[in-house]
């Protein structure tokens, strides 16, 4: 149920073996015990690793063994337990309903020897690839010739640095990292903000401003839905898909969904200063309807 694939047709057991692991499945697709991995354990294993399935689920008859087994079974075995867990999420999203995603100190606690993940995302800095956990096995990982040829540049470290920074006050890192901060906007924000981009596009104030859901996609939180106020745009000639096309194709470009034969505009994802020029390209948009 881990040799998955992410994004860009990219397969985690693909990228595996060309660093010349051997790969042994473990367990069946849905459901896996503890005694498969000490059953699958031999004097050639090199590290027990699991991965977490960021972009899809499995529900029903399904198990999977706790973190805290595995690394204790990983320290009998004197390997290392390596625990990939995607999206770098460290802030705490429980309050919002958003529980699905493991966090990266709680992997940590749980006994990891090596916890890995990226570095935008959840975690809402720049693309990376980021290892946290035990000082020798960092440090096997920095002597390796590879660390040098793949290492970060400057200016993403500096922008890892500075979106790390916000994590020392929970608060303000989810009120300043744009994901998080979209991702927590309560329902009365979202109401106004949506009322005023169906003003400012010059909408009449009977059009409609409907009930809905957000998607929170990236890879993070598979079929997690969150309620939302959407604009409905009424397509004329040419249908939703002419103008939703339209709209892509402006200037600033606007990037909506179709639902039901309309063109939904999301607020969600809208910041306040661009409410005018959003407005803007949904008027010229909606003007020039074929």
């Amino acid at each position: 149920g881990e040799l998955i694939e992410i994004g860009g047709s990219f397969r985690i057991p693909d990228i595996l073996r060309k660093s010349g692991a051997i790969l042994r499945e473990v367990g069946t697709t849905n459901r896996t015990h503890l005694q498969d991995y000490r059953d699958a354990l031999s004097g050639a294993a090199g590290a027990i690793l699991t991965v977490h399935r960021s972009n899809f689920e499995q529900t029903g008859f399904v198990a999977s063994p706790e973190a805290e087994a595995l690394a204790g079974l990983a320290a009998e075995a004197g390997i290392p337990y390596l625990h990939d867990v995607g999206s770098g999420l460290l802030a705490d999203l429980a309050p919002w309903g958003l529980t699905a995603e493991p966090r990266v100190p709680d992997a940590v606690r749980r006994g990891a020897g090596l916890v890995l993940f990226s570095g935008d995302k959840l975690l809402g800095g720049p693309q990376a690839g980021c290892l946290v956990g035990s000082r020798e096995l960092i440090g096997a990982a920095r002597r390796n010739p590879l660390a040098r040829a793949m290492r970060a540049d400057k200016m993403t470290l500096a922008a890892l640095e500075a979106t790390l920074a916000l994590y020392r006050d929970p608060g303000e890192a989810i009120r300043e990292i744009p994901v998080l901060a979209m991702l927590t906007q309560g329902a009365a924000t979202l109401g106004a903000r949506a009322a005023a981009l169906r003003e400012a596009i010059g909408l009449p104030d009977d059009t409609a401003l409907v009930s809905g859901a957000s998607a929170v996609g990236g890879g993070s939180f598979p079929g997690a839905a969150l309620p939302t106020t959407l604009v409905a745009l009424e397509p004329v000639d040419g249908g939703a898909a002419s103008l939703a096309l339209r709209l892509r194709l402006g200037s600033p470009s606007v990037v909506a969904r179709i639902e039901a034969g309309k063109v939904l505009l999301d607020p969600r994802t809208l910041p306040e200063d661009s409410l005018s020029d959003v407005a803007g390209a949904v008027r010229t948009a909606l003007a020039t309807q074929l």
